[in-house]
């Protein structure tokens, strides 16, 4: 049931396109409207009909991250000739190039490193996301300062809002930070600092997925098929793994990527985890017309069973 204040979703059929998207599977269009550019991306419908949540998922994240003062993109319900899909505001300031994490890493010849565009030819390799790890993207962001606008103390460099956007992706069960999914923003005119740039593309949560019978059965079913079990299998499945590197799930990357920050940063976070339990995410959810009252169930559920998750395994190491 949807609330009320329900969010508006914007028809930018007649938005200009600008540019298209070319990092992704799916095509994206750039388009002009309200005074700035915007990545449109459509919804994914599956050769069986099934109509995923790529739209409501990225919204909600975008109002979820407000929670932890993680900084990110602005993103807007919307429909384009027809077509249901979001709006995510561009990030990148005037005098600014916006550069994948993949292209960073690789002209830093972090070790190891190698774009996963790179390895199409080589699945297996692929797979094992060579050298996209939190120690190569830690070593790459040093003297690399916050996003700009940041609202996290001042004391915060690149990689401890970096921690965030992995704490993020842990809370909502976001498997897809690959290396094309973060990037920084670099002076156009090679003058001047360096910045992380704000967290984007965050669809990949809250079980956007998932038919709405799918969430019913874990809702009611025991322990191994619930909710919890699902939150389980949340792997880092795009940070570099293999036979000596074993596949971290989101909570464990994300108070692994605590273990690297400053102390100012880790004290910051883990108390910032420490209040996830008051998080009611309904709150979101309800105004979301294109959520089922399904999805909105298995979303808060997920939310509150990887809150606790996070604080457990903070507790544990810290």
């Amino acid at each position: 049931m949807v609330g009320a204040g329900a969010f508006a979703r914007i028809d930018a059929s007649d938005w200009p396109v600008v540019a298209t998207e070319a990092v992704g599977a799916d095509e994206k269009l750039w388009v002009s409207g309200l005074g700035t550019r915007w990545l449109f991306k459509p919804v994914t419908t599956t050769a069986t009909g099934h109509r995923q949540g790529e739209d409501w998922s990225e919204k909600a994240a975008a109002h979820l991250a407000e929670h932890l003062a993680v900084p990110c993109a602005a993103v807007e319900l919307a429909v384009r000739g027809g077509v249901e899909g979001s709006l995510s505001r561009d990030l990148g300031p005037a005098g600014f190039e916006v550069q994948s994490g993949a292209l960073f890493l690789d002209a830093l010849k972090a070790p190891g490193f190698v774009p996963a565009r790179d390895l199409a030819a080589d699945a297996a390799r692929r797979k094992c996301r060579p050298g996209h790890s939190l120690a190569n993207i830690r070593t790459a962001l040093d003297g690399v300062l916050a996003p700009p606008g940041s609202s996290l103390p001042a004391s915060f460099d690149a990689y401890d809002t970096f921690a965030g956007y992995v704490i993020l992706d842990a809370w909502i069960g976001n498997r897809d930070r690959h290396d094309e999914n973060w990037s920084v923003l670099v002076p156009e005119l090679g003058n001047g600092p360096v910045h992380l740039c704000g967290s984007y593309d965050q669809a990949g949560g809250l079980g956007f997925n998932l038919r709405d019978e799918r969430r019913c059965e874990m809702l009611r079913l025991a322990a191994g098929h619930d909710v919890a079990a699902f939150a389980e299998r949340g792997t880092a499945w795009r940070f570099e793994n293999g036979p000596d590197k074993p596949m971290r799930t989101l909570v464990e990357l994300a108070v692994d990527a605590l273990e690297l920050a400053s102390g100012a940063a880790r004290t910051y976070w883990c108390e910032a985890i420490a209040r996830l339990g008051s998080v009611d995410g309904a709150t979101v959810f309800e105004r979301i017309d294109s959520m089922s009252d399904l999805a909105r169930s298995f979303a808060g559920a997920l939310l509150g069973i990887n809150g606790r998750r996070l604080r457990d395994e903070c507790e544990r190491r810290f």
